[in-house]
């Protein structure tokens, strides 16, 4: 039965083999921190590359890191898959137990505090060392979002160091 043109047997038009697909070549621009499409043709721009100046006023060593060795992360990061990224940056996400605890809220036990643990950051200096950073400078680094890291920090309470 024909109906408006259209058989019944006619089937989507597929890409040559071996091309694959527009979202599989999105999907792996996204991980790369280049500039792709969405479904939609909106035009998502690149990941910015870190900040050359610091862009925060912390206690830790986040003056230390040069901005070669910074833009050398970056890069780094951005050559790996997605599943290799995250299980990067849960290793250099440590988490430990809250050293001092301030009483500022109306909860009687500790354990009903909202803050159960400290997160700390760290990033390789070059030399096979770890240094302490603070968040906005680990993101700033990175590119990402504040909503990855917690992403990550709930996968690593749960399940230990893989992602």
């Amino acid at each position: 039965m024909m109906s408006s043109g259209i058989s019944e047997n006619a089937s989507r038009k597929r890409r040559a083999s071996g091309t694959g697909s527009y979202r599989q070549e999105n999907k792996i621009l996204k991980w790369q921190g280049k500039q792709y499409r969405t479904f939609t043709n909106k035009l998502v721009p690149a990941k910015p590359q870190p900040e050359r100046k610091v862009s925060c006023k912390c206690s830790y060593k986040c003056r230390s890191l040069t901005y070669k060795r910074k833009l050398e992360l970056y890069k780094q990061f951005y050559e790996t898959d997605s599943a290799k990224q995250g299980t990067y940056l849960t290793g250099l996400i440590n988490i430990g137990n809250i050293k001092k605890r301030r009483r500022r809220g109306t909860y009687e036990l500790a354990e009903s505090s909202q803050c159960q643990c400290s997160i700390f950051y760290t990033v390789p200096d070059g030399s096979g060392n770890l240094v302490l950073v603070c968040k906005r400078t680990f993101l700033n680094i990175f590119a990402i979002i504040s909503k990855k890291i917690e992403i990550l920090v709930k996968k690593k309470k749960k399940m230990g160091e893989t992602y």
